[in-house]
């Protein structure tokens, strides 16, 4: 058998087994087959690098360098389009215009990862952003987790430690059931939403829609044939902050459909979107965004409806966009073209069932400047 460090690259499909940074076996996610061979490999190994492709961070450029966490912690509030407790990142680099540049990952999207390294492999893990091998500040969720029952021991409450216990070993990414929602991904912004959502439709109920206005707001849309039977279930939801009933309307067939809206989420705000697309007019802007919008459905092989954008020398494009597919397939195109370049940020965003799985509708919001 070969002999050597083995290291990690997260892959869209699962994950790339490296030696001396050549790819040397093809990982498929939840294969135990797949995982045995690459345990044998790493055999005697202490630690494991998993390597975030490039395709995966987002390069944020900050106005100075710095070592103060709190305040790189406000450069990127400022500068990224998702919020920094949505993200981990690289130390600052200098740049050549006296800027700072670092690399934000998702969270939750390199959680859901490690989280499946870890159970494979019982190793300690040093994640690392390619190409340029700068180390994220990130704590692996085993370390979070011994992190938390250290501090539960230490006050005496093995009661708490019990549940952390128990709740960690539910932690597996879950199940994709539009329906049943207790999960559905785990990226932002709409994947995270849904993930922090974590809502299940009361038994004698059908979920219609959930959506999401420009400030982060979520609403949950449902029929039922009684609507205590809503009121009941969402009195307990704390999942996205306090719901409020806002619509009760009586149906043709004697159901009612009840809304409820949370408070917004803050999974992302504003329009400052690092890497915008570079075009000579507004016209050539529309004509390239539209193009790597096609071309991201084409690899999703999901099926893309674009209502023509507008756009103005000072303002970014805005397209109307439709996406309708299997469930998995619809929202991972949503979070390619989120975490892609041009950065591009879905907004009033409505997900519904539909015959061929899932429809995500929104409009689609696209930084833009003049190419100098």
């Amino acid at each position: 058998m070969e002999t050597g460090i083995v290291a990690l690259r997260i892959d869209r499909e699962g994950f790339v087994a490296l030696r001396d940074e050549a790819e040397i076996f093809v990982i498929r996610r939840g294969d135990p087959a797949d995982w045995e061979v690459v345990r044998r490999l790493a055999v005697g190994q202490r630690w494991l690098a998993v390597h975030v492709p490039d395709w995966a961070a987002l390069q944020v450029a900050l106005p100075a360098r710095t070592r103060k966490r709190r305040e790189l912690r406000e450069m990127l509030r400022d500068a990224a389009p998702v919020l920094p407790e949505e993200l981990v990142w690289t130390s600052p680099r200098s740049l050549d215009d006296g800027k700072a540049g670092v690399s934000v990952v998702r969270r939750l999207w390199l959680d859901d990862h490690c989280v499946e390294v870890e159970t494979e492999m019982p190793m300690a893990l040093h994640v690392i952003v390619e190409p340029t091998g700068d180390p994220l500040r990130y704590r692996s969720p085993a370390v979070r987790l011994r992190n938390r029952l250290t501090a539960t021991i230490v006050s005496g409450s093995l009661l708490v430690s019990a549940i952390a216990l128990a709740l960690t070993a539910r932690g597996t990414p879950p199940s994709e059931q539009l329906l049943g929602f207790t999960g559905l991904g785990a990226t932002p912004s709409v994947s995270a939403t849904l993930l922090k959502l974590g809502f299940s439709a009361p038994a004698g109920t059908r979920l219609v829609a959930i959506s999401a206005d420009p400030s982060g707001s979520v609403a949950l849309e449902l029929d039922a044939p009684d609507p205590n039977i809503v009121h009941r279930v969402m009195a307990g939801q704390r999942s996205l902050g306090r719901w409020t009933q806002t619509r009760q309307v009586r149906r043709a067939d004697a159901s009612y459909r009840v809304t409820y809206r949370a408070s917004p989420v803050g999974t992302v705000r504003g329009h400052h979107l690092v890497l915008p697309l570079a075009a000579r007019s507004p016209g050539e802007a529309i004509t390239l965004a539209t193009s790597i919008l096609s071309e991201h459905a084409r690899a999703g092989r999901v099926e893309l409806q674009l209502t023509r954008g507008s756009a103005s020398a000072s303002n970014p494009l805005v397209f109307g966009v439709s996406l309708a597919g299997p469930q998995a397939s619809v929202l991972a195109l949503a979070d390619r073209i989120q975490s892609g370049t041009p950065a591009i940020r879905i907004d009033n965003w409505r997900l519904q069932p539909d015959p061929t799985g899932v429809r995500l509708t929104g409009a689609l919001v696209v930084p833009w400047m003049l190419e100098p």
